[in-house]
């Protein structure tokens, strides 16, 4: 009876453990997105209320949409030439290989380059952002900022949240384009297809289908805005809010050198 009545009063001090984990982990969860969305709407909310940067927003621009162009063009490439050669290998069984062309215009603009673009930029200048944002939270900039009488999220957030709402579509267009054409190449110089139905498919695939589908070529961006807006609100929300205390006891921990003093423009 003792050794039973001891097993029982383990299984349910873990299973309480558990079940307490589990809470906390999802009061946690809750409080995280709570301020995570109070965070998005304060952000969203200086674009009614103040002067806009548009100088600040043009160097965003550069940084967030003209530096992506490269690796978005080289994913593109190689994109559209795997669903060109995948889909000829398909497609010839049945006679149907000149429908190459609508295979991959279809694919390239309804799914895959939004979320790769979207993916793209959000590891190359998300990354960025995030770094940036939270060098200057830990070395008190943020503060500074502040202390000024400049707002942050006004000066610093906002900025590269419309250059990534205003070049995310921009570069989808450019992934599109650079797929297409590198199918294009690669079905009339290597497979042989002709290139004149290559290019008619692709018009009747990305115009006229477009047009009469029941999911149009809209909501393609929408996703993508929306992958865009909960990426790059996390990454600054998470700069942002860096536990500037909690850094400097790890750095004592590991002994690790105090970052350089100074503003960073």
């Amino acid at each position: 009876m003792h050794s039973s009545d001891a097993a029982m009063s383990k299984l349910g001090a873990a299973v309480a453990g558990v079940l307490g984990g589990v809470g906390r982990g999802a009061f946690r969860l809750l409080g995280d997105v709570g301020r995570l969305s109070m965070f998005c709407l304060a952000t969203l909310g200086r674009l009614f209320r103040r002067r806009f940067r548009a100088l600040e927003l043009v160097a965003q621009l550069d940084a967030v949409g003209a530096r992506s162009t490269g690796v978005v063009a080289l994913s593109a490439v190689f994109t559209g030439l795997v669903l060109t050669i995948e889909g000829y290998h398909v497609l010839v069984r049945f006679g149907s290989e000149n429908l190459v062309g609508s295979l991959v215009a279809l694919s390239l603009t309804r799914e895959l380059a939004p979320v790769l673009t979207a993916l793209m930029v959000t590891a190359r200048a998300g990354s960025a952002m995030a770094a940036t944002i939270g060098n200057m939270a830990v070395t008190e900039q943020i503060d500074a900022l502040e202390a000024l009488a400049v707002d942050p999220l006004h000066c610093l957030v906002l900025p590269r949240l419309l250059a990534s709402v205003v070049s995310l579509p921009l570069l989808t267009a450019l992934f599109s384009l650079a797929g297409i054409g590198a199918a294009y190449l690669f079905a009339t110089g290597v497979l042989g297809l002709d290139g004149n139905a290559f290019v008619s498919n692709v018009n009747i695939a990305a115009v006229f289908d477009a047009m009469l589908s029941d999911q149009p070529l809209t909501a393609s961006l929408v996703e993508e805005s929306a992958v865009v807006l909960v990426k790059h609100e996390f990454n600054s929300y998470r700069a942002y809010t860096t536990d500037v205390s909690h850094l400097a006891e790890l750095a004592q921990h590991h002994s690790w050198p105090e970052p350089a003093a100074g503003f960073v423009n």
